[in-house]
């Protein structure tokens, strides 16, 4: 039996040209921070380094929806 396709775990945006070519130098920052990670040296899986990645994309991403609110 085929079930139900779930529902998708993401909301799409809905921003302004201005909102978007504000958040292009955010998302090339995040860029070039996946861009210096030395993957052939981490020994675990969630180490330190990628703990402090999801970190910072998550205050950015919670500080871009509060002026998102407040626009």
């Amino acid at each position: 039996m085929v079930g139900k396709t779930p529902e998708p775990l993401y909301h799409p945006a809905e921003l302004s040209a201005a909102q978007m070519r504000r958040a292009i130098p955010r998302l090339e920052k995040r860029i070039e921070d996946l861009e210096a990670l030395n993957f052939s040296q981490m020994k675990e899986r969630g180490g330190p380094e990628i703990v402090a990645l999801q970190r910072a994309a998550r205050l950015a991403s919670e500080s871009q929806s509060k002026r998102l609110c407040n626009t």
